[in-house]
């Protein structure tokens, strides 16, 4: 597993390389692959490739989450049809190289969000975009986006706060189609428990999916 900052080579951000560049055949497979599918940056392959946010949740290589299936559904309604493939994969790739260099510089994911990530597979929920790096109240946090295989329509976001001492808190937000069903707060003084979080996300989420 790759640890400590690292350098993106040069030749990452040279085009025409094979596996070096994202490509419109990728947008594809994204899209065919449907919610949880990624495309992700590896570390120790230096290449892109598609992939399931299982795989990256249980997987012990060190790979960058550059675009997924949320940020595709986004995006084609953003842009209404006025962006193709090819110009779509083009952005991605333009903005990769800092995308990249930035995860590289600060490594992630934590022991925290690596603990989380698994236990949200465990239930059932897929990494499906794009995480986000964030700044709350002067500490750092890592946004993740989450789709729920029983009912993909069912996103769920968590932000979770990086720190080593202290107080932690984790912000999940649970939406369904384009509408917010519910947001909560869980403060954790000592340890954090990851497991304890995606258990309590899963019974409110399945509970929310049966209702009449």
């Amino acid at each position: 597993m790759t640890t400590g900052p690292m350098l993106v080579p040069d030749r990452l951000c040279l085009r025409g390389e094979p596996y070096n560049e994202v490509t419109p055949q990728m947008i594809a497979k994204l899209r065919k692959s449907g919610p949880g599918a990624l495309i992700v940056f590896d570390l120790e392959m230096w290449r892109y490739r598609v992939t399931h946010g299982n795989a990256v949740a249980f997987s012990e290589r060190t790979e960058v989450i550059v675009y997924g299936h949320g940020d595709l559904l986004h995006d084609e309604v953003f842009y209404a049809g006025d962006l193709s493939s090819a110009e779509l994969a083009e952005a991605i790739d333009e903005t990769a190289c800092d995308l990249i260099q930035e995860w590289t510089e600060h490594p992630a994911p934590t022991p925290s969000i690596r603990g989380m990530r698994d236990a949200m597979a465990r239930h059932r929920f897929h990494l499906n975009g794009r995480p986000d790096r964030l700044m709350v109240g002067g500490r750092h946090a890592i946004r993740d986006h989450y789709t729920f295989a029983a009912a993909p329509e069912v996103r769920v976001t968590t932000k979770l706060e990086l720190v080593e001492h202290g107080q932690r808190r984790l912000l999940v937000r649970v939406f369904d189609g384009h509408g917010h069903v519910k947001s909560w707060i869980a403060k954790y003084p000592y340890r954090f428990n990851g497991g304890m979080c995606a258990a309590e996300i899963g019974w409110f989420v399945t509970a929310h999916t049966q209702r009449p």
